[in-house]
């Protein structure tokens, strides 16, 4: 659940917090911590993938339909069920999305879309 904070002009989420103080992490050493945890998540969902040699895709075109390139990849390579491919989208590109704590005063930079 989160609050509505005037002073940024943006929704504050209390739970984030909650978890920044639970796991001992402060405020100015958030970015860090999430840009780690992305790359563990990262690196261990595309693991399962790299060991078995299947390819790792990151495509810049929204518009393309990933499930169709799938099932195509999938009848090359005579795959009938299980891992194919890992096809991911435009998101790496993306800058890290930096969260306003609640009680920070200097304001922090926005998320942008590319």
């Amino acid at each position: 659940m989160g609050q509505w904070d005037r002073n940024l002009n943006a929704m504050v989420a209390r739970g984030m917090e909650e978890y920044l103080w639970q796991n001992k992490i402060l405020f100015k050493d958030y970015a860090q911590h999430v840009k780690g945890a992305s790359e563990r998540l990262k690196r261990a969902s595309l693991r399962p993938f790299e060991e078995r040699k299947l390819p790792v895709m990151f495509l810049r075109s929204a518009p393309v339909n990933k499930e169709e390139l799938a099932r195509r990849m999938a009848a090359e390579k005579k795959i009938g069920s299980g891992l194919v491919c890992a096809i991911g989208g435009c998101a790496r590109e993306s800058p890290i999305c930096i969260a306003r704590p609640k009680y920070r005063k200097k304001p922090m930079n926005d998320c942008s879309m590319r």
